[in-house]
């Protein structure tokens, strides 16, 4: 066989791959629309997920967007299981950077000459929970850790559960000069009966607690919440 003859059998064989790729492509498209035509009468019948509970994984990422304050994802997913929330169909386990990661993209961030860096996650306050690390960590040692960076860079906690925001977190923030005074603490509702049936992991008295121990300690902190209306069983 000569070269030319064999040019011409290689190119045939990668058409044919092309043509089976192609094809397969096409069953899969075909296969997905048959599937949304059919979703809504499927609801009722079964959840639509994914197997999103064997992730392990944690995907870092943050965001610059050209501005002066970057959103730095720290913890993804959640083990809670409140009634009115889809998250950990969506998001799966709770799972968590390293702390040395955290510093290191802290560090990457600031060179951007990024002022502000708000530290996130679907339940921040859970972060180091199901770490693969021989060394346990939470939320509070990561806030320590980013306390001590000699960095022109201060830092804000998104949102974090009023039984994970713990004593400890609220007079160190009062102290720090990296953190901001600011608070955002979901509530869902005042009343104990309701958040019962929510499935919350705290009670009004917990909440009320928080909120005072920060009024006291930083008179001028930022406190912000959510509030669920209407929710299944309550009434005025």
């Amino acid at each position: 066989m000569n070269k030319q003859s064999f040019e011409s059998l290689k190119r045939e064989e990668e058409i044919k791959e092309q043509i089976i790729d192609s094809w397969k492509y096409i069953k899969d498209l075909e296969a997905e629309l048959e599937y949304l035509k059919n979703i809504d009468s499927d609801l009722s019948k079964k959840i639509h997920s994914c197997n999103i509970n064997d992730v392990n994984l944690f995907k870092e990422s943050y965001s610059l967007n050209h501005r002066t304050r970057a959103f730095l994802k720290v913890q993804d997913g959640c083990d809670y299981k409140c009634s009115f929330c889809t998250i950990p169909l969506a998001r799966g386990k709770s799972r968590s950077n390293t702390i040395s990661n955290v510093i290191d993209n802290v560090h990457k961030i600031a060179s951007e000459n990024i002022k502000e860096i708000v530290l996130t996650g679907i339940n921040l306050g859970d972060f180091g929970a199901n770490s693969n690390e021989t060394i346990q960590y939470n939320f509070f040692d990561l806030i320590k850790e980013l306390d001590k960076l000699d960095l022109s860079v201060r830092f804000r906690i998104s949102s974090i559960e009023p039984n994970l925001l713990s004593d400890e977190i609220i007079e160190f923030i009062s102290t720090s000069k990296k953190f901001v005074n600011h608070f955002h603490i979901p509530l869902q509702s005042g009343s104990n009966s309701v958040l019962k049936l929510m499935r919350r992991r705290y009670d009004s008295e917990l909440y009320k607690s928080r909120i005072k121990r920060i009024n006291r300690l930083m008179p001028d902190a930022c406190i912000g919440a959510d509030v669920i209306v209407g929710f299944p069983g309550e009434d005025d």
